[in-house]
C-alpha cells in the first residue's frame, strides 16, 4: 500500500512539472496592455476572430486575438489611448467585398452572402449562402471598398460553390483574407480593460516546477521509508 501510495504521490508531481512547462514553453501574447472585447452580434465568430487578428497583427505589434462565446478578445499591447483609439476603429471597419461578372455587372456577390472559404496550391473555393451567379470560364472582379483587387476566371461552379485557380498558395491566402473580411459580421467594441500577465518561461512555469518537486520528494520520502 505504502508503494501504491508513493507512486500516485509521484505521478502528481511529474504531471504537475510537465504542465508547468507545457505552460512555460505555450505563447502569452503581450505581458501588459489593453483588452478589448468585441461583439459580434450573431455572425460567424470564426470568421470575425481572423479578421480581427489580420487587422491587428499587420502592423507587427505584440497583439494576441481569441473567440470567447460570441465575442472577441483582443489583447493590445499598449496603453497609449491614442494607438487603442486607432486599433479599435480599425476592429470596427466593416469591408465591402462584391464579385461581379465582367461581361454581366448584374451578375454580383456581396461578401455578407459567403458562408466559407477555402485556400489551397490550386486556388481558392468560395462557398455562398445562395446560388451563385456565375460560370465557369466567365471572368470575375473582386473588389473591396469600390476598388478591383483581381480578376480571375472560374473554372468550376457548383450551385453555391465556386472555384477560382490562383497562381500562387501567397496569392490564394491574399484573396481568402480578402474574401473573409467582407464575410465576417460587424464588430463593435463593447468594453475595454488593463491587463498584465506573467510572461517568460520561469515566471509561468515555476509554481507547476516547485508543486512537482515537492510532491516528488514527498513520494520518495514515502517509497524509501522503513516501516
Amino acid at each position: 500500500m505504502r508503494i501504491v501510495v508513493a507512486l500516485l504521490v509521484a505521478v502528481m508531481g511529474l504531471g504537475s512539472a510537465i504542465f508547468g512547462v507545457v505552460r512555460g514553453l505555450s505563447s502569452t501574447g503581450p505581458a501588459h496592455g489593453t483588452r478589448l472585447i468585441l461583439g459580434a452580434g450573431s455572425g460567424d465568430v470564426a470568421m470575425a476572430r481572423e479578421t480581427a487578428a489580420l487587422r491587428v497583427e499587420e502592423k507587427g505589434a505584440p497583439t494576441r486575438v481569441m473567440a470567447a462565446g460570441d465575442q472577441i478578445v483582443v489583447e493590445l499591447g499598449t496603453d497609449d489611448p491614442a494607438l487603442i483609439a486607432n486599433e479599435a476603429e480599425l476592429l470596427e471597419r466593416t469591408a465591402h467585398v462584391e464579385l461581379r461578372d465582367v461581361e454581366h455587372p448584374e451578375a454580383m456577390l456581396e461578401g455578407h452572402a459567403i458562408q466559407r472559404v477555402t485556400a489551397d496550391d490550386h486556388g481558392v473555393t468560395i462557398e455562398a449562402r445562395e446560388t451563385l451567379p456565375f460560370k465557369v470560364h466567365a471572368e470575375v472582379t473582386f473588389a473591396l471598398d469600390g476598388k478591383i483587387k483581381l480578376a480571375a476566371t472560374p473554372d468550376h461552379v457548383d450551385g453555391a460553390t465556386i472555384h477560382v485557380p490562383i497562381a500562387s498558395l501567397r496569392q490564394a491566402d491574399d484573396l481568402r483574407a480578402l474574401l473573409v473580411a467582407g464575410a465576417a459580421p460587424a464588430m463593435h467594441v463593447v468594453s475595454k480593460q488593463p491587463f498584465t500577465r506573467a510572461t517568460g518561461f520561469v515566471p509561468r512555469a515555476w509554481p507547476f516546477l516547485a508543486i512537482g518537486g515537492v510532491l516528488l520528494a514527498i513520494g520518495a520520502v514515502i517509497g524509501l521509508r522503513k516501516r
